[in-house]
């Protein structure tokens, strides 16, 4: 055989076992049964408006705390409500 024969064979069956790895690992996932439930749903998002968030957006710019937190806070109430 040729150099180039046996390489693109080498490259097809690399393919092949990287795409049967990824099919199934897929479909090991999408079998599995004891999944968790998904943390980012809005449902689950109870504490936005929270004294310590409001402290960490105060943070955000010290050099002009108090104005930048009043208006952080104004647009955080306004967008969580």
């Amino acid at each position: 055989m040729k150099k180039s024969m046996v390489a693109i064979l080498i490259a097809f069956l690399m393919t092949a076992f990287v795409g049967a790895a990824i099919f199934v690992i897929g479909g090991a996932a999408l079998l599995n049964k004891s999944s968790i439930p998904v943390s980012n749903s809005p449902a689950q998002t109870s504490g936005l408006n929270s004294p310590i968030q409001s402290n960490q957006v105060s943070q955000l710019h010290p050099t002009d705390a108090n104005t930048s937190s009043s208006i952080a806070a104004a647009r955080l109430d306004t967008y969580y409500q």
